[in-house]
C-alpha cells in the first residue's frame, strides 16, 4: 500500500518536472514581451508576427523546416 503511494508520487512528481517547462513557456508565449519572464498581457502579436512577410524571417523559415520534417518523418514511420 504505502509503496503503490509513493510510486505514484514519484511518477507525478517526474511528469510535473517534465511538463511543467513546457506549459510556462506555452504560457508566456502569449505575451507583447519578447522577454519570456515579462508578462504585458495577453497577445497574439508575437504569433502573428511570425506569418508578415519580411518579418522575423529566420522564425518563418524554422517552422517551415519543422513542418517538413515532422511530415518526412510520420510518412517514413507509416512505411
Amino acid at each position: 500500500m504505502i509503496r503503490r503511494i509513493l510510486s505514484r508520487s514519484y511518477l507525478g512528481a517526474l511528469l510535473v518536472m517534465l511538463y511543467a517547462p513546457i506549459l510556462i513557456i506555452i504560457v508566456f508565449s502569449f505575451t507583447e514581451s519578447k522577454v519570456l519572464g515579462n508578462w504585458t498581457g495577453f497577445s497574439f502579436k508575437l504569433y502573428t508576427s511570425i506569418f508578415k512577410s519580411g518579418v522575423h524571417h529566420s522564425l518563418s523559415n524554422a517552422l517551415w523546416n519543422t513542418l517538413i520534417i515532422g511530415l518526412i518523418a510520420a510518412f517514413a514511420s507509416m512505411i
